[in-house]
């Protein structure tokens, strides 16, 4: 079974950052803490060095997408038709994210009210706000689409400069409703994927993703080069806001930047989400063409929000309510569990992926019986 045309290296990056997320959320959701405090550290420099881009290079390639999908003007696509694609997934992340964050309280020991005050927003979660971020973005993103097509270069770069400084300002402050700021701009104390910090790197994405058919065209050359001007510029701008440093400032973004995440901390993993896109688009090429079935990376790729909800699922049902083992494995075998939630994760959705496309040719070759006829 061949699936249809994608842009490989995107889904590959897309599920590369999936890969680093479900290591991490097995590793961390099963360590027991006193093992992490025996190991200061030796474990997330050589680890999180490499994975720290993941939320990064996952928010990217989203941005991407809708840039290349929904603003590219070479689809004329009504904001109807925009409307009810991305509001229906927008309904489809939402429940799964309130059905998982009511699970994660479970999990973790929490009465009922906490659950009913989650499902109110008047209590967060920790695990699984990414979803929440990515429900209201797409809940926002066909009026916000219709307007970015329409703005020139010039107010696209300063809807980008004022949510850049709408972060910094609102970050510095203390808000005297403590959930709403961390879901806007983030709040020390939640562990929570804000909305404006990391509507920074979509923006970016949409950018590149609104010009790549153009740039693609010429070949996957300029492709590279404008992700790796972007990549350096990125670097700059995280040198101009840190100082020279670099070692204390590497240690801030790998344990101390991400929750509230500062704008140091995007730069620095955005830009090097922008280099894994780089290197796939080196290999992978940039036009759009069909995954061979043994892509596994871009087989979980496409299939996001499966492997959010398979892994949170097993986790919080499987190793939380059923097995009693959150947080109380020694660190060896808390790595063996991450390992094996990601082999059993990239199983599961290799075998979603081939009935999907064994269902979608049987719809096919039955309508072309039903025209033939």
């Amino acid at each position: 079974m061949v699936s249809k045309p994608r842009y490989r290296a995107v889904d590959a990056c897309r599920g590369l950052a999936l890969v680093y997320m479900l290591f991490n959320h097995g590793f961390r959701l099963t360590v027991s803490k006193t093992a992490m405090e025996l190991e200061p550290g030796q474990f997330d420099w050589w680890t999180w060095l490499i994975a720290k881009a993941a939320p990064s290079l996952f928010f990217l390639c989203f941005g991407f997408m809708l840039g290349v999908l929904y603003i590219n003007p070479e689809r004329a696509l009504s904001f109807e038709r925009v409307a009810r694609r991305l509001w229906w997934r927008c309904f489809l992340v939402f429940v799964s994210y309130k059905l998982l964050v009511v699970l994660e309280l479970a999990a973790l020991g929490k009465n009922t009210t906490a659950m009913k005050m989650a499902l109110q927003y008047r209590w967060l979660g920790q695990w699984v706000e990414i979803l929440n971020f990515y429900a209201i973005v797409l809940l926002l993103a066909p009026p916000g689409l219709w307007l970015w097509r329409r703005l020139p270069w010039w107010g696209k770069a300063l809807c980008v400069s004022l949510v850049a400084w709408l972060t910094a300002t609102w970050q510095s402050n203390t808000w005297s409703n403590s959930i709403l700021q961390a879901i806007l701009v983030g709040r020390q104390g939640y562990y929570v994927f804000p909305v404006l910090p990391w509507l920074l790197p979509v923006l970016l994405g949409m950018l590149l993703g609104e010009h790549y058919p153009r740039l693609a065209r010429r070949g996957r050359l300029p492709v590279m080069l404008v992700c790796l001007a972007s990549a350096a510029v990125l670097f700059g701008i995280f040198l101009a806001l840190t100082g020279t440093a670099m070692a204390e400032n590497l240690k801030a973004v790998l344990f101390n930047w991400k929750h509230p995440p500062r704008l140091a901390y995007l730069a620095w993993t955005t830009a090097y989400a922008l280099l894994y896109l780089t290197v796939f688009f080196a290999v992978l090429g940039v036009e759009r063409q069909p995954s061979p079935r043994w892509a596994v990376l871009e087989t979980m790729g496409r299939g996001s929000l499966l492997q959010f909800n398979v892994h949170f699922t097993i986790l919080f049902a499987v190793v939380g309510l059923g097995l009693h083992s959150l947080q109380s494995l020694p660190a060896v075998t808390a790595r063996w569990c991450g390992l094996a939630l990601v082999a059993t994760c990239m199983t599961i959705g290799v075998a979603a992926d081939e009935l999907s496309q064994r269902r979608k040719a049987s719809t096919e070759a039955s309508e072309t019986a039903e025209e033939s006829q």
